[in-house]
């Protein structure tokens, strides 16, 4: 007779065709409960938009999956937020029971990280959005997907991160000493600001929305930079400097030596400007660097003979606004068509008549526009001078007025509109 052991071991036997061996798929001990270990580092020892690695407090997204796949839903972590409490490239989960642990059969896993941090992440696709350049650690879109199959013999995750991103860096100054460069403002025009980026091959689409980005610029006018979406093409795309009620355009097509803004790659150009009569705009250098030194070049481009693009010499319009949002003291004219009497453009009232509410007006090119998609939202602040000219619940005949007016082109009402107005010309009179 067999004893009950004999009897297992004649089990396994008999099912070896199925199973190479009975012990193969039972997890080995060893390995439960093994969380991940985890080290980040950015590519070749490169810098961060902030110009060091990592800062306390920095948080990325990780995602873990078995080998053979892809990432998609079946992946055994998803989104799990990691941070770092020092600074240094040792990240640890913001939940410690949301650490991701290691499968304990010993299945090889790959991990999929990106920084900075969102809650939430939609069909694998990270939304890129360049519009506000104040706080660039926040637009600094990194990527990893160097760590591959991973099991929990060795538990360590080294994560190696690349910019996904461009970025420009301007040194300006001026040929005369007593010109000041304060509230210098820069922007760049015809380039993409919103895009999506795939965690799953680590591809960025094409922009969606393309128009002009402002710089982030120091008080005293001296430095800009920016972080930009890659491009290939440069011929369209131009620098504009605005001092005062001087500006300086510097076409990026006459740079012989940068015909594209390359991923992970940062390019300084040292500016000087000559605010004179007939005078120029000198770019006295380029460097190229991985975010290693390159090609420099000077070049000489005339002071521009017209008013920028948004001065009240030469303002935006209602399209040309639409197009620039996250721009500062900018004029734009336009109608008043009518208000909004909700909270988003669709609540566009296309009268004067028993008006609700005396806290904005919408704009548009024409006086007798009745599309709320192509109306401009107008904040009107309470107490201020330009409330009480402007609002329709106490002057109805300003219905299908033309106006001038300055502010800050930022989202409102579900669209881009003006906040922060600080001057307007109507009937020709200025406030």
């Amino acid at each position: 007779m067999l004893s009950m052991k004999s009897k297992n071991l004649l089990i396994c036997g008999l099912t070896v065709g199925t199973l190479s061996s009975c012990y193969q798929e039972i997890p080995n001990p060893a390995h439960f409960g093994k969380t991940i270990e985890v080290n980040a580092s950015i590519q070749d020892g490169q810098m961060r938009a902030a110009d060091k690695s990592w800062a306390v407090g920095d948080a990325i997204g990780i995602y873990m999956k078995k080998s053979t796949n892809s990432l998609s839903s079946s992946a055994l972590a998803q989104n799990v937020k990691y941070i770092t409490a020092n600074g240094s490239g040792t990240f640890e989960s913001s939940d410690s029971a949301k650490a991701i642990t290691l499968p304990y059969t010993g299945t090889k896993v790959d991990f999929i990280a990106y920084y900075p941090y969102k809650t939430t992440i939609s069909s694998y696709s990270y939304p890129v959005n360049l519009s506000d350049q104040s706080k660039q650690t926040d637009i600094d879109l990194l990527y990893s997907d160097n760590a591959k199959a991973i099991t929990p013999s060795n538990p360590s995750v080294s994560l190696n991160f690349v910019h996904q991103l461009s970025k420009i860096v301007l040194n300006i100054t001026s040929n005369k000493s007593d010109y000041s460069l304060s509230g210098l403002r820069v922007k760049i025009a015809n380039v993409g600001i919103t895009a999506s980026f795939s965690l799953i091959d680590g591809s960025l689409g094409a922009p969606e929305t393309i128009g002009n980005i402002a710089l982030k610029t120091s008080a005293d006018g001296s430095s800009a930079e920016a972080i930009l979406m890659p491009s290939s093409d440069l011929s369209d795309k131009t620098l504009i400097f605005i001092v005062g009620e001087d500006s300086y355009t510097i076409p990026l097509k006459t740079i012989s030596n940068i015909s594209s803004f390359d991923k992970s790659t940062k390019y300084t150009f040292d500016i000087e400007l000559h605010p004179m009569t007939g005078a120029t705009a000198k770019m006295t250098s380029t460097e190229i660097t991985d975010w290693i030194n390159t090609p420099a070049e000077s070049a000489t481009i005339d002071q521009d003979s017209l008013p920028y693009a948004g001065s009240s010499e030469n303002p935006y319009t209602i399209e040309e606004a639409k197009g620039n949002m996250g721009e500062k003291d900018v004029w734009v004219k336009g109608y008043i068509v009518g208000y909004y009497s909700g909270t988003s453009y669709s609540s566009f009232v296309n009268n004067a008549e028993s008006v609700t509410k005396n806290t904005n007006i919408a704009l548009a090119s024409s006086a007798t526009e009745t599309d709320p998609a192509k109306t401009f939202p107008v904040s009107l602040s309470a107490g201020s001078d330009i409330k009480d000219v402007l609002n329709l619940q106490e002057h109805p005949e300003n219905l299908s007025k033309e106006i001038l007016i300055k502010g800050d082109l930022e989202s409102y009402y579900g669209t881009v509109g003006m906040k922060t107005v600080k001057n307007v010309t109507i009937d020709g009179v200025s406030y």
